[in-house]
């Protein structure tokens, strides 16, 4: 899994249009897969650098992008409160949980060595042209098709969990559209695709109720994170962020 995260911590970085801001307002539909067989779909409302996760199913949950603060309703002991947690404090952690689907897997680790090739083949994905990219390291290969016109980035959370270091310079201007990694190990595939929707978001999305008592996560998790196993804390969050 650790290996697997190379792959957007070797794409998400800093888009043409970053300097201007996020500005993209409508749904992304991320669809990922293993070894040919759909194996969920996930959809992130997005409107500028708010990304409201899997709307209208299940409990609400909402990141900002630029500043790493993630919240969630969640029901503690019978009370309904917003859970917060910037989620900077989660850099050390090898695996992400789960709050963005498909792209979850690939925001913690660090890519140091992986070898990226850019090819001169292009496509266009959800009306977006695309370049083909490899990506090598020790245990996988990896096919990413990154759009270099997309007028969003997920490059600011990449640099709150401090895993754009490596970042080639040949994607610092691209977004992946769809990918696939392959394990030289096991020969298995796994991959997304995203389908792009452009349209205006009602704000009620992105605005967590005024009456529930918000409770601050971060301090408590930067501390267990000194303490305790990282595979644990990725359990404690899992039970408040669901797959």
């Amino acid at each position: 899994m650790k290996k697997a995260l190379i792959l957007l911590s070797a794409l998400l970085g800093v888009l043409n249009s970053f300097a201007e801001g996020n500005t993209f307002e409508g749904n992304l539909t991320l669809t990922s897969d293993k070894n040919g067989t759909v194996a969920g779909k996930n959809v992130l409302a997005v409107k500028n650098d708010l990304v409201a996760i899997d709307p209208g199913v299940g409990q609400q949950m909402v990141l900002n992008v630029k500043t790493g603060d993630f919240f969630t309703v969640v029901n503690q002991g019978g009370q309904k409160m917003v859970a917060k947690l910037n989620v900077s404090v989660l850099s050390n952690l090898s695996e992400m949980p789960s709050f963005l689907g498909p792209f979850s897997n690939h925001l913690g680790g660090k890519s140091d060595e992986s070898e990226v090739k850019a090819t001169d083949e292009v496509k266009t994905i959800s009306g977006y042209k695309c370049k083909k990219y490899i990506v090598k390291d020790a245990e996988t290969v990896s096919t990413i098709w990154a759009a270099q016109d997309f007028p969003f980035s997920l490059a600011p959370l990449m640099d709150l969990l401090k895993a754009t270091g490596s970042t080639n310079p040949a994607l610092k201007a691209s977004f992946p559209m769809q990918a696939s990694v392959k394990s030289t190990k096991t020969n298995d595939v796994t991959g997304f695709s995203v389908a792009v929707e452009k349209k205006a978001l009602d704000d009620k999305l992105f605005t967590l109720p005024a009456d529930l008592l918000v409770m601050d996560m971060t301090p408590l998790v930067q501390q267990m994170l000194q303490t305790n196993d990282p595979a644990q804390i990725t359990k404690v969050l899992n039970s408040l962020i669901p797959k």
